[in-house]
């Protein structure tokens, strides 16, 4: 893998190429890997390479990647997905399905038909696809991902320093999740101790 090319995407700068590279590189200990450098290095740019070249090299069995960010960060995500990647479909769970897309529904009826395309997108049935997630919501995907048997290929936690302690919600809603998926991508601009 040291000589894989990335020629699909001119927007990215050279480290970032040799990130994404170094991030796919197997074996992968433990199943995943940290790329933590000071914000502006592009790290979310390097970790959707990652992801789409994995894909492009058939790695990646389920092409949905659950991507767990601070909710503040959501949008900012998406729009770095869309440069890479433009063609992938993305989808921030508690935002796209916004309660104004009413039509005429009972709460029960709206609810199911806009959790369905996310819930597609978990199985991989709609092709690339990120679907990200609050450190909040991260439970939803976990849920849905034990009862339809998901396993993903990989899995992006943005901000990994928030999973600092083990005995937090969060990082005991993480460990499983993580353990679901074959290659975790984690990022953080923030020094881990």
């Amino acid at each position: 893998t040291r000589n894989m090319i990335i020629d699909w995407q001119s927007s990215l700068r050279g480290y970032q190429k040799s990130a994404a590279q170094w991030l796919c590189r197997p074996p992968l200990p433990m199943r995943g890997r940290l790329l933590a450098d000071p914000p502006g290095y592009g790290k979310s740019r390097s970790v959707v390479a990652a992801v789409r070249l994995r894909h492009e090299l058939r790695l990646a069995d389920n092409p949905c990647t659950p991507v767990i960010t601070p909710a503040i960060a959501r949008p900012d995500l998406r729009r770095e997905i869309k440069t890479v990647w433009p063609e992938a479909l993305v989808h921030i769970l508690g935002v796209d399905e916004a309660k104004s897309q009413r039509k005429n529904e009972s709460t029960e009826q709206f609810d199911e038909r806009s959790n369905s395309r996310w819930r597609k997108m978990l199985r991989g049935e709609l092709g690339p696809s990120f679907l990200i997630s609050s450190y909040e919501s991260m439970a939803n995907i976990l849920d849905t991902a034990v009862n339809e048997s998901v396993v993903f290929d990989s899995l992006w936690i943005d901000e990994l320093h928030l999973l600092k302690r083990g005995t937090t919600i969060r990082s005991q809603v993480a460990r499983p999740l993580m353990g679901m998926t074959r290659a975790t991508f984690c990022t953080t601009g923030t020094p881990i101790d």
